[in-house]
């Protein structure tokens, strides 16, 4: 579409149009045979929702407990539930945000008790390269040499390796500053960083 200089809706809906006929030209396949091949559901809305639910096994503990996302839950039972310790357990995930707990052909009753942190998020490469053009815009030179905030922002844990690290960083074509005593960086004129032996 930026291409085609599209920049408003209508542009786009009348883009859109053209495209999908255009698409449906170069690999629309007519089907072997023109019945349709669905068929009606006769089951019950409850039926389908259960049949649509995302299923993961879990082990309840001695306690009756079990993790699912980062929330711990237990397990109410009527009596002392000693025949549930370590039973093995699934958790239905339906379509609506609901959770079931399905023990052989029974739903149990469960509370949660317990939230746990929710793990960071794994940085992909889109992340990775904004995080990395943040850090770098936070640690431009000002005219005066000192940095813009007057810190340098995360690279301080490295102690006299972390100048080093922010020379190449932020002026990859600038002269290397001289690493310390036993550092295991070189860093070249281009910027790369390399290990030695």
């Amino acid at each position: 579409m930026r291409l085609a200089g599209v920049s408003s809706i209508d542009e786009a809906q009348a883009f859109a149009d053209a495209f999908r006929e255009r698409w449906n030209k170069r690999f629309a396949v007519a089907p072997r045979q023109a019945e349709d091949a669905h068929r009606p559901w006769s089951g019950s809305k409850a039926d389908l929702a259960e049949a649509l639910a995302r299923r993961e096994q879990r082990t309840l503990s001695k306690a009756l407990t079990f993790s699912a996302g980062a929330t711990r839950y237990a397990v109410k039972t009527a009596g002392p539930g000693m025949a549930l310790r370590g039973a093995k357990v699934t958790l239905l995930h339906l379509l609506d945000g609901t959770l079931r707990v399905r023990f052989k052909d029974r739903d149990l009753a469960f509370t949660p008790f317990k939230t746990l942190p929710a793990p960071q998020p794994v940085e992909d490469d889109k992340t990775l390269d904004a995080r990395l053009d943040a850090v770098i815009a936070r640690n431009r030179q000002s005219p005066t040499g000192s940095s813009r905030n007057g810190v340098d922002n995360g690279l301080a844990r490295y102690g006299a390796m972390g100048g080093a690290l922010r020379q190449a960083v932020i002026h990859p074509h600038s002269t290397p500053s001289s690493l310390p005593e036993g550092g295991h960086f070189n860093l070249a004129r281009e910027g790369d960083i390399s290990t030695l032996p």
